[in-house]
């Protein structure tokens, strides 16, 4: 309610002063309210917490900051661009702690958030479909960010220099990370699961030197150590030999890496992590979508794993983990198995199986043809 008392405001001072909306936010049309206005406020809302500062950042968008360090982006449409030279966003360097964006906002102006490093917390709802480039630039207080599914396109330096980020969740729907995205972000350690899964046409993941989380190998992410393999690049093709000293392959690694023709794995691998809870060693789907793939191969004196006719199993063939994608024709599950892993046949669109075999596992064959 008090957002509207102030919204009045506002549309009631431009109406009598005739200045144009547009002409308010481009001039850095803050409105600062009074003590009076505060006090009012209050009555009104019923809280104690006051508004210090509103405005409009966009035709259909306006915002409040209030006493505490939050501050709410509301309204429809598109928040406006700005730059970080001569057209300043009105939050640049201000005491914002917490930026909420409502539903309705489509997109996240470019610079909007520059230099706003005070900002711990960041709530972006899932209408946004785009964040302009420079966005969060210097944000070094954020902690995490959760990107909606929609964004298509990681804007050049959206991230520079958010030293404080630890935790970002990127969505399926991003294509595109465009130059120096997360630079400088030097306490990430958490990328989320899948985040590039199904990136068709991306050929590498590079990383640079000093990060002391992750590193790249021939344009495959790993984590610092090299001894777990986090991310291969869905359009590098051609056959991979997985490196002797991994032992841990991340959740959705490979997932939809359809440029993928071989795979090996080492002897020293130990776990496949699971996109669920499951036993230790095992793992969910690890090689789906990957539809050029023929053959699962596996070092023969791996204690963990094993490949039976290019299909992979644990070492006592009672899991089937995953079937290669580019795998066709009728398939009979052998005698002695347990348990089918979820999306272990997914994206396998060339594969039969014999009716017999599918009457107890059938809810496991996700996205195959039966």
């Amino acid at each position: 309610m008090k957002r509207k008392f102030f919204a009045m405001i506002l549309a009631i001072a431009m109406t009598v002063s005739g200045i144009p909306s547009d002409a308010w936010a481009r001039e850095a049309d803050n409105v600062d309210v009074s003590a009076e206005a505060f006090d009012e406020a209050k009555d009104v809302g019923g809280d104690s917490v006051t508004i210090v500062e509103s405005g409009a950042c966009g035709e259909n968008a306006t915002y409040t900051l209030d006493s505490e360090g939050t501050l709410v982006i509301s309204g429809s449409g598109d928040m406006w661009d700005y730059n970080s030279f001569d057209e300043f966003s009105p939050f640049k360097n201000r005491p914002i702690q917490k930026l909420v964006i409502e539903n309705g906002i489509t997109h996240i102006g470019n610079a909007a958030f520059y230099d706003c490093n005070e900002l711990t917390s960041v709530i972006i709802p899932e209408d946004v479909i785009s964040i302009g480039r420079l966005a969060f630039y210097g944000c070094s207080s954020l902690t995490s960010v959760k990107i909606p599914e929609g964004v298509a396109r990681i804007e050049d330096e959206v991230f520079y220099g958010c030293s404080g980020l630890t935790d970002i969740i990127i969505p399926e729907s991003v294509t595109s990370i465009e130059m120096f995205a997360f630079k400088g972000c030097n306490s990430l350690t958490n990328i989320s699961k899948g985040a590039f899964s199904n990136c068709e046409k991306l050929l590498a993941i590079d990383v640079e030197e000093d990060n002391t989380n992750y590193c790249s190998i021939d344009g495959v992410l790993f984590d610092k150590s090299g001894e777990r393999i986090l991310q291969y690049p869905g359009g590098k093709t051609g056959t991979y030999r997985i490196p002797e000293n991994v032992t841990t392959i991340g959740e959705c690694a490979f997932d939809g890496s359809i440029g993928l023709t071989g795979i090996t794995i080492p002897k020293g691998l130990i776990q496949i992590e699971s996109l669920e809870p499951m036993p230790i060693g095992v793992g969910s789907g690890v090689f789906s979508d990957c539809s050029r793939l023929p053959a699962i191969d596996v070092a023969e004196d791996n204690p963990n794993f094993c490949s039976v006719d290019g299909v992979l199993f644990d070492k006592a063939k009672e899991q089937l983990l995953s079937y290669p994608g580019a795998g066709t024709g009728a398939y009979e599950i052998p005698e002695g198995v347990k348990n089918i892993w979820y999306d272990a046949f997914k994206g396998c669109s060339g594969l039969r199986f014999r009716k017999e075999c599918c009457v107890s596992k059938a809810s496991h064959f996700q996205a195959a043809s039966a």
